[in-house]
């Protein structure tokens, strides 16, 4: 039986500073993705094992889901590292139609290990999901952005996934990775102010894998609230535990949480350069809000994949999360989300990361 359906996506990495804007319905139609929720009515707040014996009532039989693995070419019993290879046609063309031509990098021996490690931080439902949706893993050269996941269309009762990464982030560590993506939102040609992130000893690539992997798991779990595929159509705003009292709906906080100072950064669409000499004030303003980074702030998907990223490279792998703003040699202000009140009333919601879903059963049982 089928009840899935695509849904529009609220935001995208294709968004980012150095990618050209997409209207609504050209994200549409090209599936420019970092999630695409599923209209499963199911609350995050239940477990895994709820949610897989809900999964089982509503989602395709058995032998579909075999069928549409074998088709679209999804080997569950593979390793994700066995599924690393070139970018899909379906991945190129997405940035060829937007005028650019990254290419296909093969990882070195080196490098597969560092994706070996960055796979074993991964949590027991995002691993249980991973192996079941994710068909496809590539690295890019000349990538503009950092990652895209997409959403295999050919089968809407089960969707399948792909990620593409920018190659370049396998030899940065996750501070300096970090670093350069939140300065990105800053006009820095005059000025004395910067940014330092520290996040202990982990990688770029462990940071940017375990945020996609999140924005699948909230496709399947509806973490966060979908929208409809046509603009037409009321957005879904109806609030789950974790937007409820964040969200007023896909791209805008409750009133308690704007600032015109972070709605205008450049990971909003519309959003300039802020002068750097605005870094302090920014990062004060996002001080007050439940959010972990400016790139959390932009949307409420965004929100989800940078807040329990940090949370479990925290809370869990017990490594730091901070960022200082300077003025030249000088800290002027500390950002250290996972000691603020607000940032830690969600901390109860993560919990259901952490149960482990029992593979589906197979056509014969």
């Amino acid at each position: 039986m089928t009840i899935a359906r695509q849904y529009q996506p609220e935001s995208t990495f294709l968004s980012e500073p150095t990618m050209p804007t997409t209207t609504r319905r050209e994200q549409q139609h090209h599936v420019l993705c970092c999630f695409f929720c599923l209209g499963i009515n199911l609350s995050f707040l239940i477990t895994a094992m709820d949610l897989y014996a809900q999964e089982k009532v509503h989602h395709a039989e058995a032998h579909e889901v075999n069928s549409i693995q074998r088709q679209l070419g999804l080997d569950p019993h593979k390793n994700l590292t066995e599924r690393i290879g070139d970018a899909p046609e379906s991945v190129l063309s997405i940035f060829r139609e937007a005028g650019l031509s990254p290419s296909s990098h093969l990882l070195t021996d080196d490098e597969r290990q560092k994706f070996a490690e960055a796979t074993a931080i991964l949590p027991p439902l995002h691993q249980s999901i991973l192996k079941q949706r994710l068909r496809h893993i590539s690295f890019l050269n000349n990538m503009p952005n950092t990652a895209l996941t997409s959403m295999v269309t050919s089968s809407e009762s089960y969707p399948l996934f792909d990620i593409a990464i920018r190659a370049s982030i396998l030899h940065q560590s996750a501070s300096e990775w970090m670093t350069e993506k939140e300065s990105s939102c800053f006009d820095r040609r005059v000025t004395t102010f910067s940014l330092r992130t520290e996040i202990g000893n982990i990688t770029a690539l462990q940071y940017v894998f375990l945020h996609e992997a999140t924005h699948i798991v909230d496709a399947i779990c509806q973490v966060t609230p979908t929208l409809p595929p046509d603009p037409s159509i009321p957005p879904n705003n109806s609030a789950t535990p974790f937007t409820a009292g964040v969200w007023e709906d896909a791209r805008t906080p409750i009133n308690r949480y704007l600032d015109q100072g972070l709605l205008s950064i450049r990971f909003r669409q519309g959003g300039k350069l802020v002068d750097a000499s605005k870094m302090k004030e920014i990062y004060e303003a996002l001080g007050r809000t439940p959010f972990v980074s400016l790139y959390g702030s932009s949307a409420r998907t965004e929100d989800l994949a940078e807040y329990f990223t940090v949370y479990h490279l925290t809370q869990k792998l017990k490594q730091p999360f901070r960022i200082s703003v300077l003025d030249g040699d000088r800290e002027v202000l500390l950002h250290d989300p996972m000691n603020s009140e607000i940032v830690r009333a969600r901390f109860t919601l993560m919990s259901p990361f952490y149960e482990s879903m029992p593979s589906p059963p197979t056509a014969d049982k």
